[in-house]
């Protein structure tokens, strides 16, 4: 078995492996890429509900006299939803994160922090809404197609968040043992 006792030149020592990028000490690896691109597909899928939200609530502004703040809340969370979606692709999209602004840091903190009490406020209009389906003239009147969509947009996310809280309680439950 032989050992290799080549010296290495003070050039070669100097230049970057292969494997990274031009212009940049970021190392190209092919599990980032996969992640930057499963997270951009989340990110373009939430957008795609954000702007689902928003159209919704605009089209049924006047149709839910029983709670008319759920198209507002469905508008709201749309704009608010398609603003931090951009936000989101763009801080993606950026070369460097250590580049990133604190400002913006700053902006997408508080548009998150504002849609998770908007969400559980919406939470609490659509579940709590009895309406009447069939006649457009009464008080309590709100459109199936506004409430259906409202509520099949919020109960997934209750449903994931009761599961991943049951899931935090088995495992702080374990390590206590």
């Amino acid at each position: 078995m032989s050992v290799n006792t080549r010296r290495i030149s003070e050039d070669e020592q100097l230049l970057p492996p292969a494997s990274y990028k031009r212009n940049s000490q970021t190392p190209i690896d092919e599990d980032s890429v996969g992640s930057f691109c499963c997270t951009i597909l989340c990110l373009l899928a939430t957008l795609a509900l954000s702007i689902a939200m928003l159209y919704m609530g605009a089209k049924y502004l006047h149709d839910c006299p029983a709670q008319p703040n759920i198209p507002i809340y469905l508008v709201v969370f749309g704009v608010f939803g398609t603003l931090g979606n951009f936000i989101a692709i763009l801080r993606q999209c950026r070369c460097r994160e250590d580049d990133e602004d604190c400002i913006l840091k700053c902006v997408v903190w508080l548009i998150n922090v504002f849609l998770v009490a908007w969400f559980i406020a919406g939470s609490v209009w659509i579940y709590t809404t009895s309406y009447d389906s069939t006649d457009p003239s009464k008080d309590n009147y709100c459109d199936p197609t506004l409430h259906t969509f409202a509520y099949w947009v919020i109960t997934p996310v209750n449903i994931v968040l009761g599961v991943l809280l049951g899931c935090y309680c088995i495992y702080i439950n374990c390590l206590s043992k």
